[in-house]
C-alpha cells in the first residue's frame, strides 16, 4: 500500500495516498482520493492566511486591503471545509473524517479571527489617537503653570480626554478574543482617571503624600493597540500549535488506517 503525506508546515496539512484497487476497502480509497483534492485546496488557502499574517502591520493605509484579504480567504476555507463535510465517508473512514473536519474546523477559525482583529484595530487606534497630543498638551501647560490650582486645571482637561477615550474604546465591538485585552484597557484609562482626580485633590489640599502616589499611578504609559497586539501575537501561536495536535491526530489516523488496511 502506497502512502504519500505531505509534512506539516506551519497549519496546513495536505495528504494523498493510493490504495490498490483490489483492496477490499475500495471504497475507503474513493473517500480518501475526494477528500485528497479538498485537502489540497484547503492547505494552499491556509497558507495565504499565514502568508497575511505574517505580513500584518498596523499602518492605517494597509488595514483595509488586510482585512479583505483575510475576509476572502475565511470564506474560502468554509467553502472547502464544507466540500469535504459533503463527502460521504465509509465506516472505515468515519474517525479521519471527524479528525479531518476538525483540523481544517480550527484553521478556518483562526482565519475569521484573523479578520475580525483586523477589524478592530484601526476602530481601536483610532480612538487612542487624541490622547497624544492631550499628553503632550498636558505636559507644556504643566511646565508653564505655577499654581497648584492653574495645574489641576490642566489635569481636569486631560481627565475629560481620557474619558472620551474611555467611552469610544467601551463603544467598539471586539472580537473574543480581543474582549480581554479590550476590558483591561477601558479599566487601565478608568483607573488614570481615577489617578488625575487623585493629584488634583492632593494639589488643592497641599497633601504631598497624596500627590506623590497619584503620579506614581500616573506613570503608566502603556496603551490598548499595543497590549491587544501582545494577545493577538500570542494567540496565533497558541492555535498554531493547537492545529499541529489536530494535524497529528489525523496522521495517527492515517497510520492505524495504513496498518488495518494492509
Amino acid at each position: 500500500m502506497l502512502w504519500v503525506l505531505a509534512a506539516l508546515i506551519a497549519a496546513g496539512l495536505t495528504g494523498a495516498w493510493l490504495i490498490p484497487r483490489n483492496t477490499p476497502h475500495k471504497s475507503v480509497a474513493q473517500y480518501i482520493n475526494r477528500a485528497n483534492a479538498t485537502g489540497t485546496a484547503f492547505a494552499k488557502q491556509y497558507q495565504d492566511v499565514g502568508n497575511a499574517y505574517r505580513s500584518l502591520t498596523l499602518a492605517p493605509q494597509a488595514q483595509a486591503a488586510q482585512a479583505a484579504r483575510l475576509r476572502l480567504s475565511a470564506h474560502r476555507l468554509t467553502q472547502l471545509r464544507v466540500d469535504l463535510q459533503q463527502i460521504p465517508a465509509p465506516p472505515a473512514a468515519r474517525v479521519l473524517r471527524r479528525r479531518l473536519l476538525a483540523f481544517y474546523r480550527r484553521q478556518e477559525q483562526v482565519a475569521y479571527e484573523l479578520a475580525g482583529i483586523m477589524a478592530y484595530f484601526p476602530k481601536l487606534i483610532a480612538s487612542e489617537r487624541p490622547l497624544a497630543p492631550a499628553a503632550a498638551s498636558l505636559r507644556a501647560s504643566l511646565a508653564k503653570s505655577k499654581t497648584p490650582k492653574a495645574q489641576a486645571a490642566i489635569l481636569g482637561v486631560y481627565g475629560v480626554a481620557i474619558a472620551a477615550s474611555r467611552d469610544r474604546i467601551a463603544g467598539i465591538h471586539a472580537p473574543a478574543l480581543l474582549a480581554p485585552a479590550q476590558a483591561a484597557e477601558v479599566r487601565r484609562l478608568l483607573a488614570t482617571e481615577q489617578s488625575i482626580r487623585e493629584v488634583q485633590h492632593a494639589l488643592l489640599s497641599h497633601n504631598r503624600e497624596q500627590l506623590q502616589r497619584g503620579l506614581t499611578k500616573l506613570r503608566d504609559t502603556g496603551s490598548g493597540a499595543s497590549a491587544a497586539t501582545r494577545v493577538a501575537i500570542l494567540a496565533y501561536n497558541r492555535h498554531v500549535g493547537e492545529i499541529r495536535l489536530l494535524g497529528a491526530k489525523v496522521e495517527r489516523e492515517r497510520q492505524r488506517l495504513d496498518n488495518t488496511l494492509n
